[in-house]
């Protein structure tokens, strides 16, 4: 019986092993980046707004690592019914880096923060640049010297590919030709909140590899418990 016992935990870790191994292999896989993608569909790039302009304000005393956006006019506040079914812009945030040319799609790397939390339409949005946030963007401090930071509308509109993008953890915005840039000086360095983003999959366990380890938690918790009957 403790034979078939043994059997049986070997079994079930061995399974874990294979079931976390496939897991990271999934979960390492390259970034929409750097699959080959069509690019943007005319209908995508008309879906960004027209007759606005933005305006990025720059940090003050009392919060010196967060900028402010304006959109003018302002556009009607209403938030997207569906995040994947709804054609939406957001602001995207570029720290010490150029926008994206209108009409590309905007990528994911550690220095653009994907605001989606802050739909176009939104009034009186701000954004701390220490703070991590979302895929890639890393935050931390902020050094001393000058810095540079453009505010870019993403659009999203639904289709095939964007979906399929969106699905697989990454964003599927175009670059409007809507966007703003602020230049500002840091005396001393800002001290970060954050070292790693939120969703970042550089630091971050994925939702599929948590499901994988309680898969394999329960069934190993299975495995013992029918040993643990076949030895009594």
């Amino acid at each position: 019986m403790l034979a078939g016992f043994r059997v049986v935990l070997v079994s079930a870790i061995g399974l874990v092993a294979a079931m976390a191994l496939g897991g990271l292999a999934l979960a390492q896989e390259p970034t929409h980046t750097d699959h080959a993608l069509a690019p943007p569909t005319a209908a995508e790039i008309a879906a960004c707004p027209a007759g606005h302009t933005l305006t990025v304000s720059p940090p003050s005393a009392s919060a010196p690592n967060t900028v402010g956006v304006t959109v003018s006019p302002q556009p009607p506040n209403a938030p997207p019914v569906s995040f994947m079914g709804d054609s939406w812009g957001h602001f995207v945030y570029f720290v010490d880096t150029d926008p994206t040319p209108a009409g590309q799609y905007i990528p994911d790397t550690t220095k653009i923060i994907h605001g989606v939390d802050q739909y176009f339409g939104i009034p009186n949005v701000t954004r701390d640049l220490t703070k991590p946030y979302l895929v890639g963007y890393t935050g931390g401090a902020l050094s001393a010297g000058q810095h540079t930071v453009w505010v870019e509308v993403g659009w999203y509109t639904p289709n095939e590919q964007t979906r399929s993008m969106i699905s697989s953890g990454h964003g599927a915005n175009v670059a409007c030709d809507l966007r703003g840039s602020v230049t500002f000086t840091v005396a001393a360095a800002l001290p970060g909140t954050g070292s790693s983003g939120y969703l970042d999959q550089n630091s971050s366990p994925s939702p599929m590899l948590a499901s994988l380890a309680l898969a394999a938690a329960s069934l190993v918790a299975l495995c013992v418990g029918a040993g643990l009957r076949r030895r009594s």
